[in-house]
C-alpha cells in the first residue's frame, strides 16, 4: 500500500519534472542563442554591408526581433503546457478510473480472484502510460512551443539545415569534379 501511494505522487509530479527539465533547457538554449546572436551581430553587419546585400541585414534583423520575443514565447508555451497537462491528467484519470471501476464494483470480479489482480496492474499501467505521455507532451511543447507558436504566425527559421549543407557541398563537389 505505500509503495502504490509513492508511485500515485511520481506519477502525479512526472509531467511536472518534465515541465522543469523543458523549462531550463529552453532558457538556456535562449540564452546561447542570445549570446551567439549578440557575439556575430556586429561582424555579420558589416560583412553584409561590405557585399551589399541588404536582404540578408532585413533578415538577420527579422531573427533579432524573434530572438527578443522569445523569452515571451517560452512563458506562454510553459503556461499552455501545465494547463494541457492538468487537461489530459484530469481526463485520463476520469476516463481510467469509470472503466475499472466498473469492472470491480459490479461484482463480475470478486475482491481476492486473480482477474482482481490483473484489472488492478492493468489500472496501474494505464496509469503509467498515462503519466509518461503527459510527461513527453509537456517536454515537447515547452522546449518546442516557441517555434510551434512561430511557426504559426508564419515565420519559418532559417537556420543550418543538414540536408541543405550536404547536398549543397555535394553539388559544388560534382560541380569541380565536372569542371563545370
Amino acid at each position: 500500500m505505500l509503495i502504490m501511494g509513492m508511485m500515485a505522487k511520481v506519477y502525479e509530479y512526472l509531467p511536472l519534472l518534465g515541465i522543469t527539465v523543458a523549462s531550463i533547457l529552453a532558457i538556456s538554449y535562449f540564452g546561447i542563442t542570445l549570446f551567439i546572436y549578440s557575439l556575430i551581430s556586429p561582424f555579420y553587419a558589416v560583412y553584409v554591408f561590405s557585399t551589399r546585400q541588404k536582404e540578408n541585414i532585413i533578415s538577420f534583423l527579422i531573427r533579432g526581433v524573434v530572438i527578443v520575443c522569445k523569452p515571451i514565447l517560452i512563458v506562454i508555451s510553459i503556461i499552455i503546457a501545465i494547463l494541457a497537462v492538468e487537461l489530459m491528467t484530469n481526463l485520463g484519470y476520469i476516463i481510467s478510473n469509470e472503466v475499472f471501476t466498473f469492472f470491480t464494483s459490479n461484482d463480475i470480479v470478486s475482491r481476492h480472484s486473480l482477474s482482481s489482480m490483473i484489472i488492478s496492474f492493468l489500472h496501474g499501467l494505464v496509469d503509467l502510460v498515462l503519466a509518461i505521455l503527459t510527461t513527453l507532451f509537456a517536454f515537447y511543447f515547452v522546449f518546442k512551443g516557441s517555434d510551434l507558436i512561430l511557426n504559426v504566425f508564419g515565420y519559418k527559421e532559417g537556420g543550418i539545415d543538414s540536408h541543405e549543407v550536404v547536398s549543397e557541398i555535394e553539388h559544388k563537389a560534382s560541380n569541380r569534379a565536372t569542371g563545370v
